[in-house]
């Protein structure tokens, strides 16, 4: 495949912590790349329905009654990201489900166009302020501007093949259009139920009173000891909640704040 280097790069993210540190990093460098980032999350809900259908899945299953605004930035997205007048360079970590689902997505939208890729999956970052040893970057979200630098300019091109791969993944996790997309035990993006994480927040749960907010933290922490980032707290708590609602957790206090609200395990009958 032949790029066009005479077109300007486009930087392409699907984290926008990490979008707004690459921005802050380019200005600061001096140089005239942009960045181009949406804000949905691409591992949650049906992305094989219209977005009136994607919006209304989102506020039945989470919770969340503003995904509108969310939904209606992708188009703007897609007309910088895979306009002719650009060559653009993916971000992507397959640790991440976040960057790694909104990649194929996009790709599905980007069609047979030209582009690049940095893919941070096997970067090992440190600590000069401790003695540990270097542990995966997971997600480029995750980078500091002093990583971020170093990977400038190191991308590659997405060859034909590598494209066909990565496009037939994508075409079907998006005939499954199934409620999450995760990363399984072989680095691969998969469909899963959306009670998925169910067993996961149970386990984080004791029999004595803890905060919703907790238990949620627990389970995202359980991600970084794996090295991969399956979901967010979103996800988390809306799957909190229907475990309280269902009885399979007792619950105390306000169920629409995990600070405010407190979960425990049944007593054993």
């Amino acid at each position: 495949m032949t790029n066009d280097v005479s077109k300007p790069l486009l930087h392409v993210l699907f984290n926008p912590s990490g979008a707004g540190t690459l921005r802050q990093t380019l200005v600061q460098k001096g140089r005239t790349e942009q960045v181009a980032c949406p804000f949905d999350n691409f591992s949650l809900g049906r992305v094989g329905t219209d977005d009136a259908a994607r919006v209304a899945w989102v506020e039945e299953e989470l919770g969340v009654t503003d995904w509108e605004g969310v939904v209606a930035d992708t188009v703007p997205f897609l007309e910088a990201s895979c306009s002719n007048g650009v060559l653009p360079v993916a971000w992507i970590s397959r640790r991440d489900t976040l960057s790694y689902a909104g990649f194929f997505w996009w790709l599905s939208q980007l069609g047979g166009a030209p582009s690049k890729i940095i893919d941070v999956t096997d970067l090992m970052v440190s600590s000069d302020e401790t003695n540990t040893a270097p542990w995966p970057a997971i997600s480029p979200a995750a980078l500091v501007p002093e990583e971020v630098v170093r990977l400038l300019d190191t991308q590659h091109d997405l060859e034909l093949v590598e494209r066909a791969d990565h496009q037939a993944r994508s075409t079907q996790l998006l005939s499954d259009n199934a409620p999450l997309r995760i990363v399984d035990r072989d680095g691969s993006l998969t469909s899963a139920p959306i009670s998925y994480f169910d067993p996961l927040l149970l386990s984080c749960a004791t029999s004595a009173w803890q905060k919703m907010a907790r238990i949620v933290g627990e389970a995202l922490a359980s991600f970084l000891k794996d090295g991969v980032h399956q979901t967010g707290d979103l996800v988390l708590y809306g799957r909190a909640c229907v475990l309280a609602e269902s009885g399979s957790l007792e619950w105390r206090g306000d169920l629409s704040s995990m600070q405010a609200c407190e979960l425990r395990l049944p007593p054993s009958t």
